[in-house]
């Protein structure tokens, strides 16, 4: 059994196949049986049960309030929303706080790199790890980032794992000031 899976794991058409059905139950899950979805990949990653019962651990405690309160929200997706959450933060009378945006887009073809400046981070709104960092500007593969931002306004990151609020956001391409770790 073990030369077939190699056999299968070098034949690329295999593996494009057998991922686009991964996804496709995965996001059947998403929809359906969500929590199913999540308890399958918390013992994945975790390596224990998923307890919604009685939460002990954080992780728990977070997905027990991700399907017990949190469920499509309008509050949780502005606030989860990285474009949308700006406009709650002045209206608690915040907004100084906020980095400087330089621009928002909703195709990384309409970016305007040359008006940028030298250093920036530019993201999409609509899910985590979807951030690109330019420390200096004549070093940044304009066009790897061009295309990595359209693939990632193309994912519905929602349906990955059952996070159903992040369903009704509208995506954007944001830039904002890069700011320096203090650390």
């Amino acid at each position: 059994m073990g030369k077939i899976k190699e056999i299968l794991k070098k034949n690329e058409r295999f593996m494009n196949v057998y991922r686009k059905g991964l996804n496709d139950i995965i996001r059947f899950m998403s929809l359906h049986c969500p929590v199913l979805l999540s308890r399958i990949q918390y013992r994945q990653r975790m390596g224990r049960r998923l307890n919604l019962k009685h939460p002990v651990y954080l992780n728990e405690k977070l997905m027990w309030l991700k399907f017990y309160k949190y469920t499509d929200n309008p509050d949780v997706t502005r606030c989860i929303d990285k474009y949308q959450v700006r406009d709650y933060v002045k209206e608690c009378g915040l907004g100084h706080l906020l980095n400087e945006l330089y621009g928002v887009w909703e195709n990384a073809r309409d970016i305007e790199w040359d008006l940028l400046p030298e250093r920036f981070a530019i993201k999409c709104n609509h899910g985590c790890g979807f951030n690109l960092i330019c420390r200096e500007k004549r070093t940044f593969d304009i066009s790897a980032a061009t295309e990595k931002l359209n693939e990632w306004m193309h994912k519905e990151s929602w349906t990955e794992h059952a996070e159903t609020n992040y369903r009704g956001i509208h995506k954007k391409i944001i830039c904002e000031k890069f700011l320096e770790g203090g650390g």
